[in-house]
């Protein structure tokens, strides 16, 4: 127990988080050990699920698997991006806003780590258990960053902190469901979830579209401005609320197929603005991705929308992994790869991984939402294949830049 002394644990705490002044580079600034981290959570979440479900590695769980299995590949790993991001915004939004950093830092990790670990323990520590461990990290991130964003009289950020916070009403109804606390099947609540990350992944492709290449016109001297415009975003999250809660109040809805296909029309609405500059930029590095994510997530809701059509396809479990493995796996690597150029202080060029990155990333989403329907017989063998080309995407960028996230910034700064 003496090792448990404060003396001891802060002598600990700062030999693995530098000085409170002066922090180590990785726990300097909020996206550093959380984008360190997830390409490997994510590689070892992937592959155990798929030795779960090719047989492999058999595991118990006190409800339905799959539920679980959404489950942590949409709160969980998605949790870790959304604190990595929006504790790196938030200085660059509000000038003067001093970053989590150091001590604190290394907490949020450690209680994001404890989420996962405990996920696999709900065997031993039950549902309740998983619950109030997770349900306190985004809260709690929330409070860290959250001042500036409700204090301000312009409102400029509220849509992201909504974003936030429905995410968190989602988990905190996941957990009811499971507890039998409200009339809903938790499968059900986790479906309208995938809806709610949608309107996150908007929210935030709007901001990355626009930032990233304003920061290359600049880079470039190119006198031109881009705007991801307001109109079409809004439109786009509309439709995506209506779709979603319909299908959570009303399921088997007729309505359901149209209304799929109208976030699939909002959707590609949003593309028009990438011709909408002086300047051709289909050739920046990130706009070929941005654009590939907004597709294959319009492609998913209008075949989901086709499939409700028919009387004898219903593949709309496949479809939806063009939400999850595309949309959703395309903006967390394009946020890994963005984040990490601009926020080490490097200049938005060398992108060579991301290309590869998204080709890896949307075939992988073929197979998974196209290929494994059509051919069953070989099931296993493509989910191995779709589990590698989607987790190597993610191993790529922790080869290429594991390096900087553990390095001071390249142009001097803090941060």
């Amino acid at each position: 127990m003496k090792w448990l002394s404060s003396s001891r644990f802060n002598d600990l705490l700062t030999s693995l988080t530098g000085p409170a002044n002066h922090p180590k580079p990785i726990f300097a600034y909020g996206f550093r050990p959380f984008f360190w981290l997830i390409p490997w959570v994510l590689t070892v979440n992937v592959f155990l699920w798929v030795a779960f479900w090719t047989g492999w590695w058999p595991v118990s769980f006190p409800s339905s698997p799959l539920n679980w299995h959404i489950y942590e590949l949409l709160f969980g790993i998605t949790s870790g991006m959304m604190a990595a991001f929006i504790m790196t915004a938030v200085p660059e939004f509000f000038e003067g806003t001093p970053p989590v950093n150091g001590r604190t830092l290394f907490g949020l990790v450690a209680l994001w780590l404890a989420g996962r670990l405990a996920f696999w323990g709900i065997d031993v520590i039950g549902v309740y258990g998983v619950a109030i461990i997770h349900l306190a990290f985004l809260p709690y991130v929330l409070w860290l960053v959250g001042k500036p964003i409700f204090t301000d009289p312009l409102k400029r950020q509220w849509g992201l902190a909504l974003a936030y916070g429905l995410i968190v009403f989602c988990q905190a109804l996941f957990f009811a469901a499971e507890a039998e606390w409200v009339p809903l099947s938790s499968f059900a609540v986790l479906q309208a979830s995938v809806g709610a990350f949608m309107i996150l992944v908007l929210v935030a492709v709007r901001r990355i579209a626009t930032q990233s290449i304003n920061e290359w016109f600049q880079q470039e001297h190119i006198d031109d401005r881009f705007m991801a415009r307001p109109p079409a975003y809004n439109l786009a999250v509309f439709s995506l609320a209506v779709s979603t809660l319909t299908e959570l109040l009303f399921p088997g809805n007729s309505a359901q197929a149209w209304l799929n296909l109208a976030v699939m029309a909002a959707l590609f609405n949003t593309l028009n603005d990438f011709f909408r500059t002086d300047t051709f930029i289909l050739k920046f590095p990130t706009v070929w991705p941005i654009m590939t994510l907004l597709t294959l997530f319009g492609a998913g809701y209008g075949l989901m929308g086709w499939d409700a059509l028919q009387e004898n396809v219903q593949m709309s479990a496949h479809f939806r992994h063009f939400l999850t493995m595309g949309a959703l796996g395309l903006a967390y690597f394009i946020v890994l790869m963005v984040v990490s150029h601009i926020h080490t202080g490097r200049p938005l060029t060398r992108l060579g991984w991301l290309k590869f990155g998204v080709v890896l990333i949307t075939v992988a989403t073929l197979i998974r939402g196209l290929v494994i329907p059509a051919f069953p017989e070989m099931q296993n063998e493509l989910y191995v294949l779709a589990g590698l080309l989607w987790t190597g995407a993610f191993i790529g960028y922790w080869w290429r830049y594991h390096t900087w996230l553990t390095q001071p910034r390249a142009d001097g700064l803090p941060g």
